[in-house]
Formats: structure tokens, sequence, C-alpha cells
């Protein structure tokens, strides 16, 4: 999704999220690339997941993968435990696990997107972009927490 386009009308972010570690409090957006939004994570009773990918080799077209926890290709399941934690999976490969800890906050506990084409990936202690690491940083009242390109 390109945050040109409004963001889905019934998201609501979260006020504070651990991103891997790294803490983003009143930011709606954790993730942004080139003006596209690859993951959005919102509050609800469990955390609501819409996840995205490029389609095209220029990166200009993207397709949604992941609409509000609801798969949209065969190949991707997202599943929801009782604990409050969700987890998207390609296959058998976890993309995200991601755990609300209120209706405030959550945790983002791993994240791989290196599947759907983005050298992304972190856990609870660090989160790598290509060889670029970010661990234990706090972004305040932003748009967006991480933002890659132009």
């Amino acid at each position: 999704m390109s945050t040109t386009e409004k963001l889905p009308a019934d998201y609501a972010p979260y006020k504070e999220l651990e991103f891997c570690s790294n803490h983003f409090v009143n930011t709606p957006i954790a993730l942004e690339i080139g003006g596209n939004v690859p993951l959005l994570i919102g509050s609800g009773t469990a955390p609501r997941v819409w996840l995205s990918a490029p389609t095209s080799k220029d990166r200009k077209h993207w397709a949604s993968i992941v609409t509000d926890n609801k798969s949209q290709i065969p190949n991707v399941s997202v599943q929801k435990r009782t604990d409050g934690t969700l987890e998207v999976f390609a296959g058998h490969i976890k993309l995200l696990e991601v755990k609300s800890l209120s209706t405030e906050s959550a945790v983002v506990r791993m994240l791989d997107l290196r599947p759907i084409g983005f050298n992304i990936h972190g856990d609870t202690s660090v989160l790598w972009i290509g060889t670029n690491q970010f661990s234990n940083n706090t972004i305040a009242n932003c748009k967006t927490g991480i933002g890659i390109g132009a």
C-alpha cells in the first residue's frame, strides 16, 4: 500500500509498538519503503496486520498479501493464538510474530520479510535492514518509524 493512498479506514495503530527491540511511540507506520508501506500492525482484540510486497522488478506495482489478518494468496496463512499472538506464514516459513500486550501496546518478536523480497529481518534484540542493525532506539511522534528510499 502506498502512503499516498489512505491508510485503511479501520486501521488503529498501537500507541506503543516494540518493533524488533526498537520502541515506537505514537508512530502509526513502523516501516515505509519508497513511499509504500509493506507492513502495518494495528490494534484490536489481537494484532491486526496488513502486509504487501512489490509485484514488479522496478517495485512500482505492489500487491496485498494480508489484509486485516486475511490472507490474499493461497500460500500465506495467518494464525491467531489464544495468548494474543498473531503469526504470518508463507508456506512453513514464519514471516511475522507479533503479540498484543494491551489495546495500546504490542511487541514484534520476530520478523522476516526476505521471503517476500525485502532484506529485512529481526527478533527481540535487533532489526536488520540489509547490513545495518537497529537496536534499542526510541522513535516518538513521527508518521513513520523507519523510512527507506524516496
